[in-house]
């Protein structure tokens, strides 16, 4: 009489632990929650400059706001509380018509939020290099010269162009300014 767990040298054991072979690199949860964030970004969200009107002032100076809308709460509560920012609610037009939720975020929570997801990044790549690129050129609490208002509404203009519908504008078209 053989033993149960008796096998043949033939056949592996029942319990077998799958182990990766060596050199295959293991992937940590924070990078699979950036792509799968850069993801969601690339198909429900928007990069846009704002105008920031300074009270007395006739010109206009501009920040970035990134955003995501969404039928499920639960996705833009999670943007908010890994990147900050704060989630909205749009009144629904009929009863038939979902709830919808929107993130947004600006200042130091948006570029955090664009720096982490731009590896990742493929349909909103252009967007999101062109407002770092706007953030890297933002001064805060200097004078502003008549040739920063005319870079800030150029990059405003580029932005207005990479987010509008049809024909996708090419990366290289977008002039960039030095200061």
């Amino acid at each position: 009489m053989t033993s149960v767990l008796a096998h043949s040298k033939s056949e592996p054991p029942k319990e077998t632990i799958i182990r990766p072979k060596v050199g295959i690199r293991m992937v940590s949860m924070r990078k699979i929650h950036n792509a799968y964030y850069a993801g969601i970004f690339d198909g429900e969200g928007t990069v846009a400059l704002h105008p920031n009107t300074m009270r007395g002032k006739k010109h206009k100076t501009y920040q970035v706001v990134v955003q995501v809308i969404n039928t499920n709460e639960w996705l833009c509560q999670q943007l908010c509380f890994s990147f900050g920012g704060a989630v909205g609610i749009h009144r629904r037009a009929n009863d038939r018509c979902k709830q919808i939720f929107h993130w947004y975020a600006s200042g130091k929570s948006a570029h955090q939020f664009l720096l982490i997801i731009l590896p990742y990044s493929h349909l909103k790549r252009p967007q999101i290099e062109l407002a770092l690129q706007f953030i890297a050129h933002k001064k805060h609490g200097r004078i502003y010269s008549e040739k920063y208002f005319d870079i800030e509404s150029d990059f405003k203009h580029f932005m207005l162009k990479l987010n509008q519908r049809g024909s996708v504008m090419q990366t290289q078209e977008v002039v960039r300014h030095e200061d």
